[in-house]
């Protein structure tokens, strides 16, 4: 019989772990433990559900008239599919928030490592992440879906008494509130399964692969969308030319029928999609619970036989370490560049914006597979072609400045001023580890990829051109950076998303679309390689002598702990 007095023990523990490990969930790659990074956690989350709360103010003028002329009934079946493009977004937006927080989701070799070493027992660790889960998943739906389903209640009881909103609020709450926890569940039991089955140093390995993959597969779903929107009436009604029976596997049709089964539906099947729901939220939470303690036992048993893995050089770390001699002959430059690669392998919030960059790049390009053999009908490859890689080299070159902008230990930044490395060589270190990082590898791909569906001379031409815009956009990219990478406090005001974002959206179109154009008509015409040539090399030339003409001043001295000199282009 267990004493009272240890039960209540593990009750303190189990609430203190509780607190611990709720509030690390707000601690994830992007906020990185900065108090007002997470204060606008919910502000991302709200950002990201705009759309989604709009849909009922956009539509009200047509759902009125609909409910006032043909009656409740009739507007039921008309905002079905608005209902389901709403839970369909709600869905991609809980993926890229579990992208955002993958790293805290499960227990990791830290929490074991210390927790195994103090009196308590891993049933009382496992259950309170368990809790600290489920409290965060109904914070952050509730984040998520609350004013919506609000704006929707009110929307579709337009015209009736005040009660009426309750019913239709409820409703939208409890079905995107569940469709975002199923995602949420789904990742958190391929993680656990993944760590039990693999272990700690395998699934350390794979798991910025399987970040990419969910960023991904999450983009690629939005290829679906029209299908949802449009094949909504006729696949729930099983006739008419927009009927695809598959789409009633998906997700967002489940939960439209917990929508309508919380407001009283008398159709079979929408009764059937809210029980193919609920058994998968069921099975999801299972797995869930049940990989949580699985893969914590794997973690503390991986402890005990191997000990503290961490500091064991890797294949990886000897390839950067190569790459890295033969990069440059000046120790600054190496030094940036060793601190890149050396960052990127080892700390989660680089690794992750590195592969929601090759997410994007990768979702980006699929719909391009799809329709392959329409692009394979000339000789030459299309714009289209063209421009896809041009904004792949975009993505993944914009990541990469991000993550050099991250820190990974800014108070080890005293060593820049005290060595005070010229400002030029640092930036060229930075400059050739993005280059080969962001650059490089897209090229050879599509030098290989394009000459093998289109003329091997045009892929040439092409992987020149990549490696030339490249090499301007890092050149761009870098203009107001001369400091050593990762060692300085992240700014992102520095970039005014808010004021310069038309200005990045018309610069994407140009390096893109633009630039792919002229290409194209290079093909035809070679003179104008060397016109194209010369555009790309004034280009990169004005940024870099526009750079080298700027002071630049490191941040102040209650920001950086080495913030004492002024560095600048000799």
């Amino acid at each position: 019989m267990t004493p009272p007095g240890a039960a209540i023990r593990r009750a303190d523990q189990r609430r203190a772990l509780f607190h611990i490990f709720l509030r690390r969930f707000f601690e994830n790659d992007i906020t990185g433990g900065s108090g007002d990074l997470r204060a606008s956690f919910f502000w991302i989350v709200g950002f990201l559900m705009a759309p989604g709360f709009l849909i009922p103010i956009l539509m009200s003028n047509q759902w009125d008239v609909v409910g006032r002329f043909k009656g409740p009934e009739a507007l039921r079946e008309q905002v079905l599919s608005s209902k389901l493009l709403y839970l369909y977004f709600g869905m991609v937006v809980s993926g890229l928030l579990a992208s955002l927080t993958w790293n805290t989701l499960l227990l990791d070799r830290l929490d074991a490592l210390i927790l195994g070493t103090t009196p308590v027992r891993r049933s009382t660790t496992v259950s309170a992440k368990v809790a600290a889960l489920g409290a965060y998943l109904v914070m952050l739906a509730l984040a998520m879906h609350g004013l919506s389903a609000i704006a929707f209640g009110l929307v579709l009881s337009a015209g009736q008494s005040p009660l009426a909103t309750i019913p239709g609020a409820l409703a939208h709450l409890a079905a995107s509130a569940t469709s975002s926890i199923l995602l949420f569940l789904t990742v958190v039991s391929v993680q656990g399964v993944m760590l039990a089955v693999f272990g700690p140093r395998i699934f350390t390995r794979i798991s910025a692969g399987l970040q990419v993959c969910l960023v991904a597969a999450v983009l690629v779903s939005l290829m679906f969308v029209p299908y949802v929107v449009l094949g909504a009436d006729n696949t729930l009604a099983g006739r008419g030319p927009a009927n695809h029976p598959w789409l009633l596997w998906m997700p967002p049709f489940w939960y439209l029928g917990t929508y309508e089964w919380v407001l009283g539906t008398d159709r079979a099947v929408l009764t059937t999609l809210h029980m193919r729901g609920m058994i998968a939220l069921a099975l999801g939470a299972s797995v869930a619970v049940g990989s949580y303690a699985l893969a914590y036992a794997r973690l503390a048993r991986n402890i005990v036989e191997s000990g503290d893995a961490a500091g064991r050089p890797t294949w990886a770390s000897g390839a950067a370490e190569r790459v890295t001699r033969a990069i440059s002959t000046s120790g600054p430059a190496r030094a940036a560049a060793q601190m890149i690669f050396t960052s990127l392998f080892r700390v989660n919030r680089l690794r992750f914006v590195l592969s929601v960059s090759l997410g994007i790049a990768i979702g980006w390009s699929l719909p391009a597979v799809v329709y392959w053999k329409t692009y394979t009908m000339t000789s030459l490859p299309p714009v289209e072609a063209l421009a896809l890689s041009l904004a792949n080299v975009a993505f993944i070159v914009a990541g990469l400045r991000i993550a050099v902008a991250i820190p990974s230990d800014v108070k080890s930044a005293w060593i820049v001023p005290v060595t005070h490395p010229r400002a030029v060589h640092v930036r060229s270190g930075t400059w050739r580890a993005l280059f080969l990082i962001g650059v490089v590898p897209i090229s050879v791909c599509s030098l290989f990829v394009y000459a093998a569906l289109w003329e091997p001379a045009a892929a040439i031409a092409h992987a020149l051109t990549i490696l030339g815009s490249g090499a301007v956009l890092i050149e761009v990219l870098l203009w107001n950076h001369d400091g050593m990478p990762h060692a300085e406090p992240w700014r992102p005001d520095r970039a005014a998303m808010g004021k310069r974002w038309p200005l990045y959206a018309i610069g994407f179109v140009v390096f893109t679309s633009g630039l792919a154009s002229l290409e194209w008509y290079a093909f035809r015409r070679p003179a104008l390689f060397v016109v194209l040539a010369m555009l790309l090399l004034v280009a990169g030339a004005i940024a870099r002598r526009s750079h080298t003409e700027r002071w630049l001043v490191t941040p102040r001295g209650d920001e950086d702990p080495g913030a004492v000199v002024q560095l600048h282009l000799q």
